[in-house]
């Protein structure tokens, strides 16, 4: 038997899975008003480039990005559902605090130096695949009329062909 959240969780991910076969345009006239979060939205971007899609650069495999993003450990083996989005300029993209993460034993607090811009993810494994990546958080009323690409799937475990 599943529980209610197990039951409400498949179905947002059917939900979205169903969506993502849509044409952006689609996507953004059915969520634009669906927020890209709740209270607090953690982001990533190109440090480099902030108008380049972020996971264009990170391999197609869930478990590398949820290590390289620093997701909490409870949750590395969740599908992903990647948006990417350009905020609005009147959003402020602020550093990420320990308020922000609450219990993740993965959180690293950006460094003290005025200069930076951004806080840095920090992976979980002793040998992680990918570099840490930039982060910043900014509060919930982003919607999905901010998508810039269609929103991709990644399933936890790829299947074999």
């Amino acid at each position: 038997m599943l529980s209610p959240h197990w039951e409400c969780r498949n179905k947002r991910n059917a939900f979205f899975r169903r969506l993502r076969r849509l044409s952006l345009s689609t996507q953004k006239k059915r969520l634009h008003r669906i927020p890209l979060g709740r209270k607090v939205v953690w982001a990533t971007f190109c440090a480099d480039d902030r108008n380049v899609n972020p996971f264009s650069r990170l391999p197609n495999d869930a478990g590398q990005i949820q290590d390289a993003l620093g997701f909490p450990l409870e949750s590395r083996d969740d599908d992903l559902f990647l948006f990417a989005y350009s905020a609005p300029s009147s959003v402020a993209l602020l550093f990420p605090t320990i308020a922000d993460a609450e219990w993740n034993d993965v959180f690293c607090p950006a460094p003290d130096d005025p200069k930076i811009e951004y806080g840095l993810t920090r992976p979980s494994r002793e040998a992680p695949a990918l570099a840490c990546q930039p982060e910043v958080v900014h509060h919930d009323k982003v919607t999905c009329i901010c998508l810039v690409t269609p929103i991709t799937y990644l399933p936890a475990i790829m299947p074999s062909i």
